[in-house]
């Protein structure tokens, strides 16, 4: 029966905290296209969501595949090697590294597309958000697709910063706003802010590999 409610109190523990990470997660993507549209109106929200999907949908298809593929082995490799998981970890970084320069060319070429692409000009400018917001898509589709915290059991980790991600997104377009920036500056600034979140997250991916090898070590 102890171990019955131990097990109750852990994993309804890591459930709340998915659920959390959840909703958060879900809050910060939201947040931007609110505060675009208070800020900048639905011109700029429309510009915004037609860059964001143009450029990111083919990452998304790739990145699932690959995710799916380094979550099967990290979670077999993360009780049982995890200086082998740490190699699996580079390694998909790398390649996924090498893969999102596709996205950067996209961005690069965007402004000159979008208008030809899409028949009218007045879509050029989201063709500029897309070269804004590449920076932000490329970091994105590395980090996100082999983050695996919750492998480690550090729901805790994400959740805390999925909350910071948030607080800055709105800190961010509110002194933006407040300081009179354009809706592309706003953008700039936040597609550099969320590639050094991603950084962020990054780094704390393989502190979690560092402390699993320390406690295997130490038995």
């Amino acid at each position: 029966m102890t171990g019955i409610v131990d097990a109750f109190n852990r994993y309804g523990k890591f459930a709340c905290l998915s659920t959390g990470v959840s909703i958060v997660n879900t809050a910060s993507l939201q947040v931007t296209i609110i505060l675009l549209n208070m800020f900048y109106g639905p011109v700029v929200v429309g510009w915004y969501a037609l860059a964001q999907r143009i450029i990111g949908l083919p990452t998304q298809l790739i990145g699932q595949a690959a995710s799916q593929t380094f979550w099967a082995e990290s979670a077999r490799l993360v009780r049982s090697d995890p200086v082998a998981l740490k190699r699996l970890f580079l390694k998909f970084a790398k390649k996924l590294s090498l893969f999102s320069l596709a996205i950067a060319g996209l961005g690069i070429i965007s402004p000159f597309t979008f208008g030809l692409i899409f028949g009218k000009e007045q879509w050029t400018m989201a063709g500029y958000y897309a070269l804004f917001l590449t920076p932000l898509l490329m970091a994105q589709f590395v980090v996100s697709t082999i983050s695996h915290l919750v492998v480690h059991e550090l729901q805790h980790w994400q959740l805390i910063w999925d909350i910071i991600r948030l607080i800055l997104i709105a800190l961010l377009f509110m002194l933006a706003h407040g300081l009179d920036f354009s809706p592309g500056s706003s953008l700039v600034m936040y597609s550099l802010l969320m590639s050094g979140m991603y950084g962020i997250l990054f780094i704390m991916n393989l502190r979690a590999i560092a402390l699993k090898i320390k406690r295997i070590e130490e038995k």
